[in-house]
């Protein structure tokens, strides 16, 4: 494809709010946070409100993202921290947070390869549209 028509085909993901935005990938491990770990949150059912505790969450710069989950835990968060005492000072943060009841860590002891997921579904999306063109 020429320069112009790849620029017009991202033009026109832009304007429909597929692609929104662009941002630097950023390695955490050379600004001096190696440590990857993930945080199970179990909330207590009454008092604290919900959005409370995913406010304060989002406030401790540790923490990376926060999602809502199914199961046992009700919050799953992704942490990066300098070391393991940096850690436990994060902990101690998290614990004190008005509706926290229980937590469980986990350590991520390596990162595997990534996938280009967003490429994979561009491909797969071009794919069907060629093949539902391609059926009378």
């Amino acid at each position: 494809m020429s320069a112009p028509a790849v620029a017009e085909r991202i033009s026109r993901l832009e304007r429909a709010g597929v692609i929104t935005g662009y941002r630097p990938v950023i390695d955490r491990g050379r600004l001096g946070f190696p440590v990857t770990a993930y945080l199970g949150v179990q909330t207590l059912e009454t008092g604290a409100k919900p959005l409370r505790v995913l406010a304060a969450l989002a406030d401790l710069p540790e923490v990376e993202q926060v999602s809502v989950i199914t199961g046992p835990m009700d919050l799953m968060l992704h942490l990066r921290v300098r070391d393991h005492e940096h850690l436990r000072r994060t902990l101690y943060t998290i614990w004190e947070i008005d509706g926290v009841q229980r937590t469980e860590t986990l350590l991520s002891l390596q990162d595997a390869a990534g996938r280009d997921t967003d490429w994979e579904l561009v491909r797969n999306l071009r794919e069907e549209l060629e093949a539902a063109e391609a059926t009378p």
